[in-house]
């Protein structure tokens, strides 16, 4: 029986209650034409009552067999007083003690079950709620339907045109039940569970409105939504990265749930805090605005598309005779599989540009089809979507699928399955994706195919640099390399490629830091600090300590610290929590750890540090200023309380600069000696900035990572006034300050052009003249297959080996 059924059974129980009331009022009154009238009603309604319990849950049950008696109870009270042998007080007595032992069995020997159903529309996106459904069907003291819907393909107008169901197209073990015959108007089940947010704000496909999530909401206790994606995990300050995904957050499915799933608790925070923005924004109310309510509704339990994946193997799947004889060599073993993935978003962004890409791709892959299985699964909404967007374009793309499955020579797969495509795969190949994240999660490899490289190089390249006789040094991040630029000449060229890395080819190194005749490169997605000797031309490395899977796939460090003879590896993520001090004569390494000093866990993991003098440097630490002393290894909370999140610090001679909500400047002793408002607050509050840096009277703010960050800020300390660069081009990229014996410049690109802005942010051109054979050292498919076909043991695990495959 369900809950409500049980509670409409209690309420005809409280009636009767309410007519023994009247009865004993009645009694009271020596009315007994009244009482025999009520006890008839009281008979009546206990018929009534039986039946309906023996029709939900059957004969024998023992809330029957006393309603039987309250029956008999009824018929002597009755006869008794037509025979005026009356007791008032004891019918009363009698009857409430009969209707109490009814109740009571009601609420305790009937079995309560609840009912759930899940209404997803497309089947490929079915794994999003699998494991939710299985785990339902499995409760004994649970009623779990699997009802797909239809979904609409939209017409320009927004009319409702074809209308597709995948209904038959669900795994076999999922009983399906028809939406036509299943009512939740009438059921009203305890649960609702969807994966389409959309309702009406979906231009392209629609379910029918009667299952928009307003509507559904009506109908039952708890309405939960499951987002049928999966995000790559994002930092909850990113707002750069946020930016790009919070239109997942504010969708009708979103608003209307009773409870939303989402993959992290990051996830969670990022959803929470937007929400709460765009909820403000839009004039809503109540607990639209309430932050403890949000973190109740708002849960991150995980994706069950990862649950689906990780639970199943290649033996689980029946896989089909066309595709064996493209997967399986002669001697009978399997060549390894390459999942190409072409989503709705590339094709109608780059147009016919990415059709010739795709032909280019086919072409590679067809010559390697001896070792290599191409299984190419475009994103099952390109049809509707192309077709109703761009018709031309549509007709370009189906004669390069006919093409494709015509040849014969790779597999086709426009099933609804994608799990099977990531099983039976070795690689992710393709546009960006959930599916990426997918991969990340399991450990596979996933490369990311690029449309437009070679105009992008440079800024690619150049996300910080350091000077050296008129020289800009740089990590070159494509190719794992340092690069040069000259800047009298504009030339440009590769000082050394760095070949040791087998296991991280691109971004292995960040930002570097300069000491006398030598360059230091972080480790940012490597398990090495490399030294680079700028006179001899040579470098060497320093593998980092205590390296686990976890933090192989992720970020190290974005810092250096260099103190004497030592060199001192910041943490930048949770992954890998410690202070590495390297010792570079003896290559003597130490661990500290400071996850133990996170007394708050809010932003950055480690977002700043700096030198504070010959004892100590300073680092932030979620939010927190920290001092890590060299001599014992000490650290220790420090006395620079700001009470603020803490952006970025400079040491400038006897002064400490700290950037937070506006900048402070203390004394070593960590005494305030002055403070200075930012009049346009927004440029702090939208985190448009994120470092600082003094010279003599003058404060610059900048940013060294967002592409938001347009502006370099300068401000007089003694005026307060405050100037900034007038640049207003959308392809502005600012990327790195740059000190030049005792001046200073900062590095743009404006329209795909590096220029130089200087102390008084005047600009000036770069002109590149790029000196070295970019294609022998960039992959593209031809070198990455061979790569693939001799390495692939040595891939392994990590997140994201190659960020782009270019087209050259």
């Amino acid at each position: 029986m369900r809950k409500r059924q049980q509670q409409e059974l209690l309420d005809f129980v409280n009636s009767l209650h309410q007519a023994h009331e009247e009865v004993k009022g009645a009694l009271d009154n020596k009315n007994y034409i009244v009482v025999k009238n009520m006890l008839s009603e009281c008979q009546e309604f206990a018929i009534t009552l039986g039946n309906t319990i023996e029709k939900l849950e059957g004969e024998g049950q023992i809330a029957v067999s006393y309603i039987e008696e309250y029956c008999e109870l009824l018929f002597h009270t009755f006869e008794n007083i037509s025979q005026h042998l009356i007791n008032e007080n004891k019918i009363y007595k009698t009857l409430k003690k009969q209707l109490l032992k009814i109740e009571n069995s009601i609420k305790n020997d009937i079995h309560i079950k609840k009912e759930v159903v899940f209404f997803p529309y497309k089947a490929s996106m079915w794994d999003s709620l699998e494991s939710v459904y299985l785990a339902a069907k499995e409760d004994p003291n649970c009623d779990a339907y699997c009802v797909p819907i239809p979904y609409y393909d939209l017409k320009p107008d927004q009319s409702f045109g074809q209308m597709h169901y995948e209904g038959s197209e669900y795994p076999k073990n999922i009983e399906i039940v028809d939406w036509q015959t299943y009512s939740f108007e009438e059921r009203r089940p305890d649960a609702i569970y969807i994966h389409n947010p959309y309702d009406n704000c979906n231009l392209v496909t629609s379910v029918p409105k009667r299952f928009y999530s307003v509507n559904l909401k009506k109908y039952t206790e708890k309405l939960i939504y499951i987002p049928y994606f999966i995000l790559g995990e994002i930092e909850p300050d990113n707002q750069e990265a946020i930016d790009g995904m919070k239109h997942f957050i504010w969708t009708p499915g979103v608003i209307n749930a009773d409870k939303v799933i989402v993959q992290s608790e990051k996830m969670k925070k990022i959803y929470v805090n937007e929400y709460l923005k765009a909820a403000k924004e839009n004039g809503l109310q109540g607990n639209h605005l309430d932050r403890q309510y949000l973190e109740q509704k708002i849960l991150g339990l995980g994706s069950p598309k990862i649950d689906k994946v990780f639970n199943t193997r290649r033996e689980d799947f029946e896989i089909p005779k066309d595709w064996m004889k493209i997967i399986e060599k002669p001697d009978g073993s399997w060549k390894k599989i390459i999942f190409y993935n072409t989503s709705v978003g590339a094709l109608l962004q780059h147009n016919e540009n990415m059709l010739v890409k795709m032909q280019y791709v086919f072409d590679i892959f067809k010559s390697h089809q001896e070792e290599v299985a191409l299984l190419w699964r475009p994103h099952p909404l390109i049809e509707a979507t192309v077709k109703s967007m761009r018709p031309q374009l549509w007709l370009k793309y189906d004669r390069l699928v006919r093409k494709y499955q015509a040849e014969d020579w790779g597999i086709y797969d426009n099933t609804s399955d994608v799990d099977r495509a990531i099983v039976l795969s070795d690689v992710y190949y393709g546009d960006g994706s959930s599916v990426v994240n997918l991969y990340n999660h399991i450990g596979k490899t996933a490369i990311i195919q690029s449309m437009n490289i070679k105009k992008n190089f440079i800024r690619n390249m150049l996300e910080w640099a350091v000077e050296d006789n008129d020289k800009l040094y740089f990590s070159a991040m494509e190719f794992n390399g340092i690069c040069s630029l000259d800047l009298k000449n504009g030339l440009m060229d590769i000082e050394t490629h760095i070949t040791e890395d087998k296991r991280c080819i691109f971004r292995a190194y960040g930002k570097g830091r300069k000491k006398d005749n030598k360059l230091y490169l972080d480790p940012l997605m490597s398990n090495k600090v490399v030294i680079y000797d700028l006179k001899n031309a040579r470098y060497d490395w320093i593998v980092l300590p205590k390296m686990d899977q976890e933090a192989l796939n992720h970020q190290k460090s974005k810092q250096i610290i260099l103190h004497e003879n030592n060199i001192y590896v910041l943490p930048k993520t949770e992954y890998y929590p410690y202070i590495v001090q390297i010792n570079e004569k003896s290559k003597q390494v130490r661990t500290h750890e400071v996850i133990k000093y996170c007394v708050k866990l809010k932003d950055d993991f480690c977002n700043t540090s700096t030198e504070l003098d010959d004892d100590k440097f300073l680092f932030c630490l979620y939010g927190n200023l920290f001092e890590f002393f060299y001599a014992t290894g000490e650290i220790k909370k420090s006395e620079y309380d700001v009470n603020e999140k803490i952006k970025d610090i400079y040491v400038s001679k006897n002064e400490v600069i700290i950037l937070a909500y506006k900048i402070f400047i203390c004394n070593f002793d960590g005494t305030i000696i002055d403070e200075i408002e930012i009049d346009n607050y927004d440029i702090l509050a939208d985190e448009k900035i994120n470092k600082i840096y003094k010279k003599g009277k003058k404060i610059y703010l900048y940013s060294n990572y967002s592409i938001d960050a347009k502006q370099i800020y300068c401000i007089d300390i003694q005026t307060r006034e405050m100037k900034c660069t007038d640049i207003k081009e959308e392809e502005t990229y600012f990327l790195s300050l740059v000190e030049n014996g005792s001046d200073i410049f900062f590095i743009y690109f404006l329209n795909d052009k590096l220029h130089l802005v200087y102390e008084d942010l005047s600009m000036s051109e770069c002109k590149i003249n790029i000196q070295f054979d970019i294609d022998k050292y960039i992959l593209d498919e031809r070198d990455w297959l061979q790569k693939f076909k001799t390495t692939y043991n040595c891939l392994n695990e990590a997140e994201l080996l190659i960020k782009d495959i270019y087209n050259l």
